[in-house]
């Protein structure tokens, strides 16, 4: 299954304790290397510098999650399971379907109504 890693680095000292803090991340992310059964599909950073986001794939849920917890201190992470645009798309064409169906059938209702006729009575 592919997964949507998105991070955001935790900058919550003063300006010096970042700047250390992002020295110290760059030395452990030196070092990393996902997990052997982790594919990583795209990797991209935010324009503003606070974060990024990765498309990765993998089998085991537990190997992207060991992945993140290496950098955990230092980044806060969300991982959103992505399903195939095809797999999810067959209950949603199926719902569309259904929406379609009870639309139809309740604008035929409303045709097959008897309209009420009202007749002025003398007071």
């Amino acid at each position: 299954m592919k997964y949507l890693v998105s991070w955001k680095t935790r900058f919550d000292g003063s300006a010096a304790e970042n700047e250390a803090s992002a020295a110290r991340i760059l030395d452990v992310y030196n070092k990393w290397t996902p997990e052997p059964d982790v594919t990583i599909h795209q990797f991209v950073l935010r324009a503003d510098g606070q974060g990024g986001f990765a498309v990765t794939e993998s089998d085991n849920p537990a190997a992207g999650v060991l992945t993140t917890f290496k950098l955990s201190p230092f980044v806060e992470y969300e991982i959103y399971p992505v399903p195939r645009h095809r797999r999810r798309s067959r209950p949603l064409r199926r719902g569309h379907r259904v929406a379609q169906v009870h639309h139809l059938s309740r604008r035929l209702r409303l045709r097959s109504q008897p309209t009420a006729t009202i007749e002025a009575q003398d007071v």
